[in-house]
């Protein structure tokens, strides 16, 4: 390594020009604590813009480094752009940038056209830093450029590196020129603050989906960092099922949106709140009444449900106007009105309890018995006074003679007919038409009565 010195006219002269070009936008020393736009990149400096000495390297210290350690105000930023000043001889070198732990997550070879501040853009690559990082100019060629220092007002920022052991500007000033003095290498770091954007969902139960990823509500809330003016989409789900009789609605995003999916852009820092509440289940039941009630209803609704009652019996009663009649309600509900409500603060199950209204059948079947008694009674009053009824008797009776015993089958007797007395009536028998008194009521003949 080998460094040389600068005369003290140019060095104030370049540091006034410096200062005044720098002052609104560069911090010298500190880094800047605050960027108003997310457009806005700040460029952290430690160097005041003024070369007082520079320092180079041979071919025997290929592969080594000089770094600057940067500290930015904010817990996240990209790195948009790295300058070097470049003192004398511009030559090949790699661009080096490490993180806190001294890691190299960036390096690229870049060839700087001529002596002064050499810029090399890094927007493409999405450096994204969180906390304290290093920028460094790799040795790769036998004769390196020069690279500037200044010792106005060094902070014990700048470092050589080689075979991996690091030592300040300090030491090796030192160790080389026997000179205790440090300096800053003039390395710069064009930043911009990364957008931390914040995810959560209310309730927990539900899960939000950030481009390609998907975040369980116990893993959130969670921030990412964004690069500036950045685009992402968002997605959650209409509607998630819980438990039995549970789930929950998608109601809103905390900015108002009630898109389901949506692409948001990185302008600023903010928090999205996904917003669910929660819906319980009510079963109304009820075998008669057309129930009324049932469905999803948000926590806390109080709930009116219903019964129609008297409902028409379909038993034997009901041709005659049987009932089937509300008793109460049961379940999660007790009351004894058809009509009621219910205060929905879970899944609900309520049923309603009938009985059978006999009233009126047994009006009428009471009366149709009345009247069936009371005919009864009255025809019985009517045939009692009445008395029985006396069988008419002939004013005069002629009685045949007494019918011989029954001759054998093979010999009958003949039979003895009375015959009319001399000057008394006769007529004829209806049945056998045999002549027989006109007095007598059954045939003297055939025996038969006479109508």
């Amino acid at each position: 390594m080998t460094h040389r010195n600068i005369g003290a006219t140019v060095r104030i002269s370049f540091t006034l020009i410096a200062l005044l070009a720098l002052m609104t936008c560069v911090q010298v020393s500190q880094p800047i604590a605050l960027v108003t736009t997310a457009d806005q990149a700040v460029e952290l400096a430690y160097d005041s813009g003024v070369s007082s000495t520079s320092w180079y390297k041979t071919a025997k210290g290929l592969g080594g480094y000089m770094a600057v350690r940067f500290s930015p105000t904010f817990d996240s930023c990209q790195i948009v752009s790295v300058r070097y000043y470049i003192e004398d001889k511009p030559a090949t070198f790699n661009v080096l940038v490490l993180d806190s732990d001294r890691k190299i997550v960036y390096e690229e070879p870049v060839i700087p056209k001529a002596k002064g501040w050499f810029e090399v853009d890094l927007s493409g690559a999405h450096i994204t830093m969180n906390g304290e990082f290093y920028v460094a100019m790799k040795w790769t060629v036998a004769e390196s450029p020069y690279l500037g220092a200044d010792q106005t007002k060094p902070h014990g920022r700048s470092y050589f590196v080689d075979d991996s052991t690091w030592k300040t500007y300090r030491e090796i000033n030192l160790e080389i020129n026997k000179i205790d003095k440090d300096a800053d290498f003039m390395i710069r770091a064009k930043i911009v603050q990364m957008i931390p954007v914040t995810f959560d969902v209310q309730p927990k139960q539900f899960s939000i989906r950030v481009d390609d990823s998907s975040y369980r509500g116990n893993e959130l809330p969670k921030t990412f960092q964004w690069e500036p003016n950045s685009q992402h989409t968002l997605a959650v789900e209409q509607m998630i099922e819980g438990d039995p009789g549970v789930r929950y609605v998608f109601v809103e995003w905390s900015d108002g949106s009630k898109d389901i999916s949506r692409t948001i852009t990185a302008s600023q820092a903010v928090d999205y709140t996904a917003r669910f509440k929660t819906q319980y289940q009510l079963l109304v039941e009820s075998q008669f009444g057309d129930p009324q009630g049932s469905g999803w209803y948000d926590e806390g609704t109080v709930v009116t449900v219903s019964v129609a009652s008297p409902q028409p019996s379909n038993g034997p009663m009901g041709p005659l106007g049987a009932k089937r009649v509300f008793q109460r309600w049961s379940g999660d509900l007790t009351s004894d009105s058809p009509t009621a409500t219910v205060s929905m603060d879970g899944p609900k199950t309520v049923s309603a309890e009938w009985g059978e209204d006999n009233s009126q059948p047994y009006m009428i079947l009471g009366g149709i018995v009345a009247a069936i008694v009371v005919v009864v009674v009255v025809v019985f009053m009517v045939m009692r006074r009445k008395g029985p009824s006396q069988p008419k008797v002939p004013s005069r009776v002629e009685y045949a003679q007494p019918a011989a015993t029954p001759p054998r089958p093979a010999t009958p007797a003949p039979t003895q007919v009375r015959r009319p007395a001399p000057g008394e009536g006769v007529k004829y028998c209806v049945h056998c038409g045999a002549t027989i008194p006109s007095v007598v009521l059954f045939c003297t003949k055939c025996g038969k009565k006479q109508e």
